[in-house]
C-alpha cells in the first residue's frame, strides 16, 4: 500500500464493524469511505478512496456495492460493481 499508493481500494469479508474499518481507513490515509457491516461473523464490504475521486453508491446490500466513479475533473464516469456472494445459493 505504501509503495503503490492507490486512490481507491475495495475490501470484502472484512468481518469488522464500521468503527474498526474507520481506524483502518485512517491508518491507510484514505479520505473517504463507504462501509457495509458484516452479518454476524461473516461478510462485510468496504470501499476507501481519496479526493479528487468522486464515488456515488447506486445500490448497496450485504452482497454488493454498485457505484459510479468519476476521477477528478474528467468528464467520464465509470461504473463499478463490487460483488461478494455466498458459496451456497440457498444462503441468498
Amino acid at each position: 500500500m505504501t509503495v503503490e499508493k492507490p486512490d481507491i481500494i475495495l475490501l470484502m469479508e472484512t468481518k469488522n464493524s464500521a468503527a474498526k474499518l474507520k481506524q483502518v481507513q485512517r491508518i491507510l490515509t484514505f479520505s473517504q469511505s463507504y462501509i457495509l457491516d458484516p452479518v454476524g461473523l461473516a461478510g462485510g464490504l468496504a470501499a476507501f478512496w481519496n479526493d479528487p475521486i468522486s464515488l456515488q453508491v447506486i445500490t448497496a446490500t450485504k452482497y454488493w456495492l454498485d457505484m459510479t466513479c468519476k476521477f477528478g475533473l474528467q468528464s467520464k464516469t465509470i461504473r463499478i460493481t463490487f460483488l461478494h456472494a455466498p458459496t451456497e445459493f440457498q444462503q441468498c
